[in-house]
């Protein structure tokens, strides 16, 4: 697989996971060291990491939101070496970075917020 397939195959499996409520395929999606934020309109940041993005997805939170798989858009907007920038649009907008790990692309960091 090259990478552009391997880099989507990951965004699939973070944000199919989450809406499927399927914590396999977000642990599979994730680096160990994730930092998952989000800036509300107050200026307060909130953060994730990899455990609770997993423990979440578990229990069914994102199986409880509306999702219409067809509305997914990956922009897979640079690759360079082993770090890759993507912009993931769904009912959310998501910065991603990931990182090619022992061969395995792993998403590293996330920024998003609603989108409109």
């Amino acid at each position: 697989m090259n990478d552009q397939d391997a880099i989507r195959e990951a965004v699939l499996n973070y944000v199919e996971g989450w809406f499927e409520g399927n914590s396999d395929r977000m642990e599979k999606a994730l680096h160990t060291k994730l930092a998952k934020r989000h800036c509300d309109s107050s200026g307060t940041l909130n953060e994730l990491d990899c455990d609770t993005m997993v423990g979440l997805t578990k229990d069914g939170v994102g199986k409880d939101e509306q999702f219409d798989s067809s509305t997914v858009e990956i922009n897979i907007v640079s690759i360079y070496k082993n770090i890759a920038s993507v912009i993931l649009h769904t009912k959310y907008v998501d910065y991603l970075h990931l990182a090619k790990q022992d061969g395995t692309w792993k998403i590293l960091n996330v920024l998003w917020d609603f989108a409109e």
